[in-house]
């Protein structure tokens, strides 16, 4: 699947959604650093594909410590897509909670 993807863009390298594909493909195999380029090369590529941030957002929440950037995902969807904002605030509340229960 991912050379599908880094095919799709060579052709097309605006095509935000491969980028976020990518970025999951490498979440998923762990490689972070490279997950998240992929998903910042999404959100350049097309600030207003409203995927992107919510797949950035969700990312950010799951696989980093970078819980306020996760956040200001939200807030861009807040208005325009309410459900996202929330499960992207729903899957910073999970990863904070658990720490906080140890504390």
């Amino acid at each position: 699947a991912r050379q599908y993807y880094q095919q799709a863009i060579e052709m097309k390298p605006e095509m935000a959604i491969a980028h976020v594909q990518l970025g999951l493909l490498y979440e998923r195999s762990g490689q972070i650093a490279l997950a998240e380029m992929n998903f910042q090369k999404a959100l350049k590529a097309n600030t207003n594909a409203l995927l992107s941030h919510f797949h950035y957002g969700m990312f950010l929440a799951r696989s980093t410590n970078k819980r306020d950037e996760a956040l200001a995902q939200a807030v861009i969807l807040e208005e325009v897509r309410p459900v996202y904002a929330k499960m992207i605030r729903e899957k910073v509340r999970e990863h904070i909670d658990p720490l906080l229960t140890h504390l």
